[in-house]
């Protein structure tokens, strides 16, 4: 037992040296030219660009290297790399041969998913126990909304803003995300509160969102705005009367501007009546020359 002991304890370290590539090959956590192929993600954004990197080892010649596309089926599609045969690649893409990488460019949500790169090296095509080296590639695509849109309607009493109704639009983004609302005064959430989320797909597969807020204007005027994917919109005011001191002031304009204007009517009514009355008092029996003429007459 002593002697299996010793054996197993001199050949643990050697058999685990022995068995640790191999163990890495089947598991996909490692190629053979020294463990390059963990899985890799990348990130972009609709519009952008991407680049795929397949890490070979450069001081060996390579036989072919490709990188393809999985899709739903199980079918590859050709993306771009070379062979022994011409290889037509896909549009938007373009091979760095000398650096083993692909560049993807204006990027759509369709480019999102799983991607291959498949590589062999010169001195292992007629090597039975070395084949086709895997590289896993995950690419996510996503879209950035655009400038939150806010707009408000408010019920009012008297011209007194009672409740205000704020809706926030944002377009075009994916995937769908939730619009955040930004209140300066930071007043109770009891005094306001999200009436609505809503999201409508686009025929582009982006996705345009929006938000409704309401909000109690016991509390007075607020400076609400919104925003989504770090972009915010612009801050409007909410709950603010809608009269303007210059407007507040127009009921005793005009009625002062009335009672000058009455005033002015009366006094010329006064001043029409004293001069018809002077007229009158100034002639007897209302025939003056006629009794001038009969005072000559009897002279």
């Amino acid at each position: 037992m002593k002697a299996s002991s010793s054996w197993l304890t001199l050949l643990g370290p050697r058999l685990l040296l022995y068995l640790l590539p191999l163990v890495l090959k089947i598991t996909g956590l490692s190629s053979l030219d020294g463990g390059h192929s963990y899985p890799q993600s990348y990130k972009g954004v609709v519009g952008g660009n991407v680049s795929f990197y397949c890490p070979v080892d450069k001081t060996k010649n390579l036989h072919f290297l490709y990188f393809q596309k999985v899709v739903v089926n199980g079918k590859h599609i050709f993306f771009n790399g070379y062979h022994s045969k011409p290889l037509q690649p896909q549009q938007r893409t373009k091979m760095d041969h000398n650096n083993t990488i692909m560049h993807i460019y204006e990027l759509t949500l369709s480019d999102s998913g799983e991607y291959e790169c498949y590589y062999m090296y010169q001195d292992d095509v007629n090597t039975l126990d070395q084949g086709v080296n895997t590289v896993k590639i995950h690419l996510n695509v996503t879209a950035l909304f655009s400038k939150p849109v806010i707009t408000n309607i408010c019920n009012q009493a008297n011209g007194i803003p009672l409740e205000c109704e704020v809706k926030c639009e944002a377009y075009n983004g994916f995937p769908d995300k939730k619009i955040k609302w930004n209140e300066l005064r930071n007043i109770s959430k009891e005094m306001w509160n999200i009436l609505m989320n809503d999201e409508v797909p686009t025929r582009t597969e982006l996705v345009n969102i929006s938000s409704t807020a309401s909000f109690n204007c016991s509390v007075g005027e607020l400076k609400v705005s919104c925003s989504v994917d770090g972009i915010t919109s612009d801050i409007i005011s909410v709950c603010s009367s809608k009269a303007s001191p210059d407007q507040s002031a127009n009921p005793i304009v005009i009625a002062a501007v009335v009672c000058v204007l009455v005033g002015i009517a009366i006094l010329c009514v006064f001043k029409f009546k004293k001069r018809t009355t002077e007229a009158e008092n100034a002639r007897p029996n209302g025939h003056p020359e006629e009794v001038r003429v009969l005072n000559n007459v009897g002279s």
